[in-house]
């Protein structure tokens, strides 16, 4: 009963936000939904991706952790709907319309394509979640298809949706980057939405999660300016004026102590310190993915309180109902 409250208020705090985003006519109001979609989204691949890595691991792995993401990723469908009104508010993007030097790239950056590939990626996202969440069987071939298509068609969907944001930006890590976000805000969110037993194993992911976040998060940010790349070089500078350099600072404050804490084993050991330290990083991928997508945007602080409400609507459409995660996992 309290997860139905809990989903009938995000739905709610949605078609409010998304009355409030029509309304508005702005273009940061609409980043702002585009960056709680993506959000939400992110987290239901990510635990897609996450039970296909599972059924790749030594042994079966089943568990508390393993049932929670199970039912993170049958809310997929769910949350793709969110999507539905980018994709009828293409000139969001700055690309639209923009005469294209070749014909490849005037194919590719159409709004009929960029919708196909969309819906496409979303609608197959959301049979794989429902699978999944279901119980039904993943062999070990159709998890390494699964992960393979994740980490090709899924950087490239990204990509799409974040970094064509900005005409100038290339970076050929970009979607790695994004795919470790989306592999730890899952994580994040299984840990919390099914409390596991298994601390100490939800802690020694995270500490992985958590580290390869940091190399591509580092390495999509160094490689530009050692390059001295000047198309990614103005997408981080646009995000080094105003709030965002604070916001930046508050990201790192919800992972790096983290990291380090979670080096300790009465850290990891400590369910209530898992569940808390949990929080922080959800909170973290709340605000990277609103640095993500609004800066260049003008962004004031009524689109920032926008952003928070849909965000954490958003969050509340991916939770599971209890009903869907078993007390008690099997052994790991």
């Amino acid at each position: 009963m309290a997860e139905r409250r809990l989903h009938l208020g995000a739905a709610a705090l949605l078609v409010l936000g998304l009355l409030a985003v029509v309304l508005m006519r702005d273009e940061a109001a609409w980043r702002a939904w585009l960056g709680a979609a993506t959000l939400a989204v992110s987290i239901g691949a990510g635990a897609i991706a996450w039970q296909l890595t599972m059924r790749l691991c030594v042994g079966e792995w089943t568990g508390p952790l393993a049932e929670a993401s199970a039912a993170v990723a049958g809310r997929m469908p769910f949350v793709a709907v969110l999507f539905i009104p980018i994709l009828l508010h293409p000139s969001l993007y700055p690309w639209v319309g923009l005469h294209q030097p070749s014909a490849f790239r005037a194919v590719y950056l159409s709004v009929a394509f960029f919708d196909v590939r969309a819906i496409v990626w979303l609608a197959a996202l959301s049979l794989a979640g429902l699978h999944i969440a279901a119980g039904g069987p993943v062999s070990r071939g159709a998890a390494c298809v699964g992960l393979i298509a994740f980490f090709v068609f899924g950087l490239l969907i990204t990509t799409d949706w974040l970094g064509s944001l900005d005409l100038t930006f290339n970076s050929s890590g970009f979607g790695l980057y994004v795919a470790s976000l989306q592999f730890t805000s899952a994580l994040a969110v299984a840990i919390l939405a099914g409390e596991p037993e298994e601390t100490h194993r939800a802690g020694a992911l995270m500490v992985t999660m958590l580290l390869l976040w940091g190399y591509f998060a580092f390495m999509d940010y160094f490689i530009p300016w050692s390059g001295n790349l000047r198309g990614a070089m103005a997408y981080y500078h646009a995000r080094q004026q105003g709030i965002w350099p604070w916001l930046m600072t508050a990201i790192g404050a919800c992972r790096l102590p983290i990291l380090f804490a979670l080096f300790f084993r009465a850290v990891r050991h400590s369910r209530n310190g898992m569940l808390a330290l949990s929080g922080l990083v959800l909170a973290g991928s709340v605000m990277e993915f609103a640095w993500l997508a609004m800066p260049g945007s003008k962004a004031g602080p009524i689109e920032g309180v926008l952003y928070t409400a849909l965000a954490m609507a958003g969050v509340a459409a991916c939770w599971p109902p209890r009903a869907a995660i078993p007390d008690e996992g099997g052994a790991a």
